[in-house]
Parts: structure tokens; sequence; C-alpha cells
């Protein structure tokens, strides 16, 4: 997959102009999911988040992991037992100490069944975890000591540390939830902190004194445009700086000297409710499987990516799809289909519904 971004100005500079006049303006096309990193999935939330918090862990440049909030780290027990230290002199954007029970609150969040966080099961792999999330106790393996945290999993786990690089695995201000809901103001330990939010319209993200990375000096004011033409002529019009993607049908109105892109390693797909009908039928869920024209739905929403047969991308390995005979079955239940709307993941199922009449009635909630 390949995005294109316009750009004209730069996050770090050198000498200090006002807060206002020296914003970076950024555009994206709708309101993010949500902002609150134990529930992020859409990328626009994922945007957003990294600019406004960090893990103990994250991911490299290279595709691989490096040290974020944590200093070292050591793996016991075979596999079992893995202790994070977190660097010394940590701060969080108020001026607030962060503390390693920090992390400890935001797993116990994550996994908390009253929110049910679709991030859950990312972490079931901790002691206990699976269990606290449906209600059967009240613990899970997961400790703070010290300036260590330590997490206690189920069975040998070698690569948990790139399961601690996924961004719900941030921590938490528990003070600043109220019902348990996210507060946009709360502290944060990433390279910005939000200064202004207004639902829908924009937000003004202020760089953070505390954060012990690299200084960012250019405040950020994220606006939201849904039209990319619009987008497109705020730009031109030196009202925008940075447009994170632009369709492929607009590129051509734009001075390629503006222009950049860059892979983008991601697999889209759509998940069948398995423990439903019709989608328990593994019958049924080929069926629709195989009506889906990939390459037409990727052209209609105007996106670079590629048509796949596998999960997984090929830098980590091919696997072999085994071919199966075509077929086409007929559901009488009215089938329902949830996506967010106002994205390009509406558009792609606009066309995945249209393949899927064949098969039945199919309706967008």
């Amino acid at each position: 997959m390949k995005f294109w971004f316009l750009c004209l100005a730069l996050f770090f500079s050198s000498c200090k102009p006002s807060f206002e006049s020296s914003a970076l303006r950024v555009r994206i096309g709708n309101e993010p999911v949500t902002l609150d990193s134990t529930g992020v999935e859409d990328g626009l939330g994922l945007f957003v988040v990294s600019l406004l918090s960090q893990g103990l862990v994250g991911g490299g440049e290279k595709g691989d992991w490096e040290y974020q909030l944590a200093e070292t780290h050591e793996v016991l027990g075979e596999g079992r037992i893995w202790r994070f230290k977190l660097k010394k002199g940590l701060f969080w954007s108020d001026g607030a100490p962060l503390l390693p029970v920090h992390f400890v609150d935001a797993f116990y969040r994550i996994l908390d069944p009253k929110l049910a966080s679709k991030n859950a099961e990312q972490f079931f792999e901790i002691k206990n975890a699976k269990n606290y999330f449906l209600k059967k106790v009240n613990k899970i393996g997961v400790k703070a000591d010290e300036s260590w945290i330590t997490f206690y999993l189920e069975k040998p786990r070698m690569d948990w540390i790139s399961i601690l690089t996924h961004i719900a695995a941030r921590p938490i201000r528990k003070d600043y939830l109220k019902d348990e809901k996210w507060n946009p103001y709360t502290p944060t330990v990433g390279a910005y902190f939000i200064k202004k939010y207004e639902f829908g319209v924009m937000m003004k993200l202020a760089p953070n004194p505390y954060f012990w990375g690299t200084q960012a000096r250019y405040p950020v004011h994220i606006q939201i445009v849904k039209e990319s033409a619009a987008a497109i002529r705020l730009f031109e019009q030196g009202r925008l700086d940075y447009l994170p993607r632009i369709p492929e049908d607009e590129l051509g109105s734009i001075h390629s000297k503006y222009v950049h892109s860059f892979p983008y390693s991601a697999t889209y797909y759509l998940g069948f409710n398995t423990r439903k009908p019709p989608f328990d039928q593994r019958s049924v869920r080929c069926a629709f499987s195989q009506a889906v024209k990939k390459k037409k739905a990727i052209q209609a929403a105007g996106v670079l990516s590629k048509p796949t047969d596998q999960f997984l991308l090929p830098m980590y390995g091919n696997q072999k799809s085994k071919k199966r005979k075509e077929s086409s079955i007929q559901i009488k239940k009215i089938i329902q289909v949830g996506v967010n709307s106002g994205s390009r993941d509406e558009i792609i199922l606009q066309s995945v519904l249209h393949d899927w009449k064949k098969n039945g009635e199919c309706r967008l909630s």
C-alpha cells in the first residue's frame, strides 16, 4: 500500500516564533472514532494518539521495535515473565512524575469488561487477563514495583515485546477519568498535549515541555476538512501545510514538488461474526469471500492498495492460498454490516455489498 501526502513545513525548527504563527496546520478527513489509547483503532485516531502518547516500547523504522519509555527489559521463566524498567526522570505534560502504576492502571482499563475494548483480546496472554475480561477473577498478572513493570504470562511468549508496541499499551492517568470516560485534556507523555479541542472541527496540540525525547518546537493545529477538493484548495491558498492522504484522482492538480509518497504496511479485512448464523457455517463464509471483487473495491476508494488472498504481509513470508471451488449460497436472512461512517471504509464496503447481492440482502448499519 502506498499513501500520498503534501507537506510544506517541518515539525522542528531552530527559531522560536509565536505559538499561533508557527503552528503546523494539518488536515484530517474526519473526526477520529476515539482518541482514548485503550480503544483507538482507526487510522485517524492512531495518527493523533501517536503524537500524544508513547509506550514502554514502540515500532521501529525498520518494522521492528525500539525502547520508548522503557530503559531496558529482562525475560525470566523461559518467556513467562517480562520485566521493563522505566527511564529515569519521566514526567507527564503537567509535570507529574510517570509511575509504573500508570501502566498497571492502563491494562486493567483495557481489560475492563464494562468498556468492552476491541483491543482487549490483544493482551489475553497476560495471566488471568481473559478471565478478568469475562468477570471471573479480579486480578491480572501485571505488577508495578519501584521503577519496574512486570508482566506474568499464561505461557511462554518470546515475542511479547512486539505485542507491547500496540498503541493500547500506553499509560493512563486515572485521576483524569470521569465515569471511565476519556478526557481530551488529560496530561500526556508524548511529544504533544491537547491545548484546545472542538469536536468535529479542530484540535490544537502544544509541545509537551516535559517530553523526554527531542522537543517539538512547532505546535500542531489539526483541522477536520471532509472534502479532499476543499482541503487541496486550502493547501494551495497557504491555509494548510500538511495533507496526510491525497486521493489518486486528485494528484494531477497538484504540483509534483509538494507531493511525497511512502509505503504503509497494513492488511485490511472484513470480519464475520462466526458465533451467529449464517456465518457460523464455513461454506457461507467462503461464498461471501469469493463474491468480493477486491480490485474493484480498491479502485472505488481511490487508494493504491493491492488485493491479496493472504493475511500476512509479504515481508513476513508468503502464504500459499488454497484454491477453492467457486460457490454461491442464497441467504434468506438480512445481513447487517457495520462500518465507520464518512470514511473510505464505507466506500469500500458499498462496493462489497454490491458484490454480495447475489448471496442475499445486505444492509449497512
